[in-house]
């Protein structure tokens, strides 16, 4: 394992009370060859750039350019480490 960055999944529940939101964390780990997630599974080779925008109150959103097309990550911490890896590892 090269690097652990958290994200935060967000689930809408809806029962007879109403509707409510409920978050999860999970991790997102970079090896050398891959990036996994609770549910995705990624070859470095098919990540074509990571990007980080802060949307409000410490949190934000990564997202992961792929060959299958963006995939979001909710986080709610600065993921410049995470960032600073993936472009140690594809500047090889």
């Amino acid at each position: 394992m090269l690097i652990v960055q958290p994200y935060i999944d967000t689930v809408r529940k809806v029962d007879i009370d109403g509707q409510r939101y409920v978050e999860t964390n999970h991790e997102l780990v970079m090896t050398e060859t891959e990036i996994t997630s609770r549910d995705y599974r990624f070859a470095l080779k098919n990540v074509f750039d990571i990007s980080y925008r802060p949307v409000r109150d410490g949190v934000g959103l990564l997202y992961l350019h792929t060959n299958q097309g963006v995939v979001p990550f909710k986080l709610n911490t600065p993921p410049d480490e995470f960032i600073a890896a993936y472009k140690s590892i594809r500047s090889r």
